[in-house]
């Protein structure tokens, strides 16, 4: 109980209005680095034979909007 207190008073609120590096890249229409975060999980994954349906979806959705924005550029 006594983290929990402190966890949403004091740790979460000043992360609150935090944006991760690959949403600020997105937003303003920049390559992310989302090859280096998760690509790696993905190869790895498939030297070991792994599922990773997560990690798979998260990697497309960010390359596909991520393709998106450069061809608009």
């Amino acid at each position: 109980q006594e983290y929990l207190e402190a966890f949403y008073t004091k740790f979460l609120p000043p992360t609150a209005k935090h944006r991760s590096s690959t949403l600020q890249d997105i937003k303003a229409k920049k390559r992310t680095e989302i090859d280096a975060l998760n690509g790696i999980v993905l190869k790895m994954a498939e030297q070991l034979k792994i599922e990773v349906p997560f990690n798979q979806n998260a990697y497309r959705i960010v390359k596909s909007i991520e393709e998106k924005n450069l061809a608009e550029k």
